[in-house]
């Protein structure tokens, strides 16, 4: 399964959390039996991520690739501002 960054955006109720979307993509071997991509969504910030809108708390690996993510994205986004 492989993860392709497709946006984020603050959170409207609270400024200090945002919303990244990802879609998961499978690999040959699932689309063979099935499978197809998904939109996934995850809303928090820093190493605290939900899935959304269901709020089921993420395992490390993916705690730590949406910081990843969360981390760069929000410097873009001060670079742009400035």
């Amino acid at each position: 399964m492989r993860y392709h960054f497709v946006s984020m955006e603050s959170c409207p109720k609270d400024s200090h959390k945002s919303i990244i979307t990802l879609e998961s993509i499978p690999n040959v071997v699932a689309r063979f039996f099935g499978a197809k991509s998904q939109t996934l969504q995850f809303r928090g910030s820093s190493t605290i991520w939900f899935s959304f809108p269901e709020f089921n708390k993420q395992w490390t690996l993916m705690d730590g690739m949406l910081y990843n993510i969360w981390k760069r994205e929000g410097y873009k986004a001060m670079s742009a501002q400035k």
